[in-house]
């Protein structure tokens, strides 16, 4: 696969990884309790949110997440699927306030870490891209997609071989099922370090 096709598929996967993971409303305490979580009612609503946002209703998902988010700012899975809501719909600047405000929320919130640093990436900035997925994997280091679009900058952009066919392998490692694609890169790269 040439580089072209790998940046549009990864990109791709991306978003899918996002939609499905970023979902996740990160528990976060509120000012009297370190175990508060969303009620029942919040609960339905964010499903539903998460249902209009893979079905394509973006409109419908943003405005169900905002109301979400004015209710519980503390969540920060509503105000970073907003944030993949405005990456969708080619609002950059949008989408990185709203990671920024998941991150507020929740300082190590992974999918914002991740989102903010492809948002990075595609504006050329790689060292804020790397310090971002970095950053993710400090906080869990088996962080499928931070390990990949690691392992894509440092491959494509970087130039750091060996390191990205590490990270290829240890996401390959987690994969419950091998990844074809993956594997392509990882025999690639073998040959290219040899």
């Amino acid at each position: 696969m040439n580089c072209g096709n790998r940046r549009r598929h990864h990109r791709s996967c991306l978003v899918a990884a996002l939609l499905v993971l970023a979902g996740c409303a990160a528990r976060q305490p509120a000012p009297d309790s370190a175990t508060w979580q969303p009620d029942e009612a919040t609960r339905t609503a964010y499903q539903a949110a998460l249902s209009q946002l893979s079905a394509g209703d973006l409109d419908a998902a943003a405005a169900q997440l905002q109301s979400i988010h004015q209710a519980h700012p503390s969540l920060a899975g509503p105000v970073a699927n907003l944030g993949l809501i405005a990456m969708r719909q080619g609002e950059r600047d949008q989408a990185r306030g709203y990671f920024q405000q998941a991150l507020a929320a929740h300082p190590e919130h992974l999918h914002s870490l991740n989102a903010l640093g492809v948002l990075a990436r595609q504006d050329a900035d790689f060292e804020t891209a790397e310090r971002y997925y970095r950053q993710a994997l400090a906080v869990n280091p088996d962080f499928q997609p931070a390990l990949r679009n690691l392992g894509i900058l440092l491959e494509l952009y970087r130039g750091e071989l060996a390191e990205a066919l590490a990270l290829y392998q240890r996401y390959q490692a987690l994969q419950p099922e091998e990844d074809p694609q993956v594997s392509e890169w990882i025999f690639d790269l073998d040959r290219r370090i040899e």
